[in-house]
C-alpha cells in the first residue's frame, strides 16, 4: 500500500511538471501571438499601398484613350496627306506627340504592373499571416484545455493520495487491534504432558509451514531474477513498473499471511483455552482431534500453497498486462500530442521547410505502423495470460513460455516506439 502511495505521488509530481511545461509553452505562444499582432500594422500598410494604386489605373485608362484618339487623328491626317490636302508639318508634330504618348503609356504601364505585383505579394503575405494567427489561436486553445485537464488530473491524484493515506491508517489500526487481542489471550497450561506433546506437534507444523514459505520465497526470487534477466534488453520503464507491481504483490501476500497467522493462532488458543476449562478428562480426545485437524490443515496448506503459486503467476502476468496497457496509452497520448504540434508546424511552414515536413510525416507514419504492430503483440500477451489461468499444469507452463516471448516482443516494440518519438521531438 505504501508503494502504491509512492507511485501515486510520483504520478502527481509528473503531472505538475507537465503543467509547468504547458504553462511555458502557453507563454511562448502568447509572445508569438503578440508578434503576429504587430504584423497587422504591416497588413494595414499594404492595404494603403493597394488603395494608392487606384490613380495609376485611372492614368493608364486615360492614356490608352488618348493614344486611341491620337492614333485615329494620325491615320486621318496621314490619309489627308496622301491626298495632298494636309500640312506635312502638322502631321510630323502629331506623329511626335503620338510617339511621346506611347513612351509615357509604356512607362506608366510598367509602373502599374510593378504595383500590381506588389499588391499580389501583399495579399499573399496577408493571407499567410491570417492563417498563422488562426493556427496560433487553435494551438493556444488546445494548450489551455490540456492545462485545465492536467490541473484536474492533479486534483484527482490528490484525492487518491488522501484515500490511500486513510486506508493505510485504517489497516494500521486494525493490525494493532489484532495484536492487542492476541496479547490478551492467555497461553495454555503446560503442566500436562499431552498438552506439551500437542504444542511440540504445533511447533513442528509451524516449522513445516515456515520451510514451505521459504521455498516459495526462493521460487519467487528465482522467477523474479529470470524475469529481470530476460527483460534487461527491453524497456527500462516497463521493467521498473513490473518490479514495482511485483513488490506490491509480495507485500500484499506477506500482509495476508501475517493476518491469517494471527487470526489462526488466536482462534487456536481460544479453542485450547475452552477445551482445558471444560474438563481435564477430555484432554486426550481433544488432543487427538486437534492432531487430526492439524494434519488436515497441513494438507490444505500444501494445496493452498500450490493454488497461491498459480494465482501469483496469474497476478504477475496480469500486472505486466496492465503495465503494457498503461504504456500503450502513454505512447498514444504522446503521438497525438506530436501530431497536433506537427499540424501547427505544417500550417506555418514555407517552401524551404517542405523537406523537413516530409521527413516528419514519414516518421509519424512509421510510428503509427509500429503502434499497430504493438497492439497485435499485446493481444498475444492477453491470450497467453488466459492460457496461464488454465487448471492444466502443462498448458500453464506453455502459457508462461508464450507470455515471456510476447512480453519480450512488446519490450522491443516499446523501445522502437520510444526511439521514433525521440526522433520526432528532435525534428519538431
Amino acid at each position: 500500500m505504501q508503494s502504491e502511495l509512492a507511485q501515486v505521488q510520483r504520478d502527481l509530481e509528473q503531472r505538475e511538471s507537465k503543467i509547468q511545461t504547458l504553462e511555458i509553452e502557453l507563454e511562448s505562444l502568447g509572445r508569438r501571438f503578440e508578434d503576429l499582432r504587430e504584423a497587422d500594422q504591416l497588413i494595414t500598410d499594404l492595404r494603403a499601398e493597394n488603395e494608392r494604386l487606384g490613380p495609376f489605373e485611372k492614368q493608364v485608362s486615360e492614356a490608352s484613350a488618348e493614344i486611341e484618339r491620337l492614333t485615329q487623328s494620325n491615320e486621318q491626317l496621314s490619309q489627308e496627306a496622301s491626298q495632298g490636302g494636309a500640312d506635312q508639318q502638322t502631321v510630323d508634330t502629331l506623329t511626335e506627340q503620338v510617339a511621346q504618348l506611347k513612351e509615357d503609356v509604356e512607362h506608366t504601364s510598367e509602373k502599374y504592373e510593378e504595383a500590381r505585383a506588389g499588391r499580389r505579394n501583399a495579399e499573399q503575405l496577408a493571407d499567410l499571416l491570417k492563417g498563422q494567427v488562426e493556427q496560433l489561436n487553435k494551438a493556444q486553445a488546445g494548450h489551455e484545455a490540456a492545462l485545465s485537464a492536467a490541473q484536474q488530473s492533479g486534483g484527482t491524484a490528490d484525492d487518491q493520495v488522501s484515500e490511500l493515506e486513510a486506508t493505510i491508517a485504517e489497516l494500521t489500526e486494525e493490525r494493532d487491534a489484532l495484536q492487542a487481542q492476541l496479547a490478551e489471550v492467555p497461553a495454555p497450561a503446560a503442566d500436562d504432558a499431552q498438552v506439551q506433546n500437542l504444542q511440540d506437534r504445533v511447533k513442528e507444523l509451524e516449522a513445516s509451514v515456515d520451510e514451505a514459505n521459504k521455498s516459495r520465497d526462493e521460487a519467487l526470487a528465482a522467477a523474479s531474477t529470470e524475469s529481470s534477466d530476460s527483460s534487461e534488453q527491453g524497456s527500462p520503464e516497463l521493467q521498473t513498473r513490473v518490479d514495482e507491481l511485483e513488490g506490491q504483490l509480495k507485500d500484499a501476500v506477506v500482509d495476508a499471511d501475517e493476518f491469517n497467522k494471527l487470526k489462526a493462532a488466536m482462534e487456536q488458543l481460544e479453542t485450547d483455552k475452552d477445551d482445558l476449562e471444560h474438563a481435564a478428562s477430555a484432554n486426550m480426545k481433544r488432543i487427538k482431534k486437534l492432531l487430526s485437524d492439524l494434519d488436515e490443515a497441513r494438507k490444505e496448506a500444501v494445496s493452498a500453497k500450490a493454488e497461491g503459486a498459480r494465482k501469483q503467476d496469474d497476478s504477475e502476468a496480469e500486472a505486466r498486462v496492465v503495465a503494457l496497457e498503461a504504456e500503450i496509452k502513454s505512447l498514444q497520448a504522446e503521438v497525438a500530442s506530436l501530431e497536433t504540434r506537427l499540424s501547427s508546424v505544417s500550417a506555418g511552414a514555407d517552401s524551404a521547410g517542405d523537406a523537413k515536413l516530409t521527413e516528419i510525416s514519414a516518421l509519424v507514419g512509421e510510428l503509427n505502423g509500429t503502434i499497430s504492430s504493438f497492439r497485435n503483440d499485446f493481444m498475444q500477451v492477453v491470450d497467453a495470460v488466459e492460457q496461464v489461468k488454465s487448471d492444466d499444469a502443462d498448458e500453464r507452463q506453455e502459457g508462461m513460455e508464450l507470455l515471456q516471448e510476447a512480453l519480450d516482443t512488446c519490450s522491443g516494440r516499446s523501445a522502437d516506439m520510444k526511439g521514433l518519438v525521440r526522433d520526432l521531438r528532435d525534428r519538431l
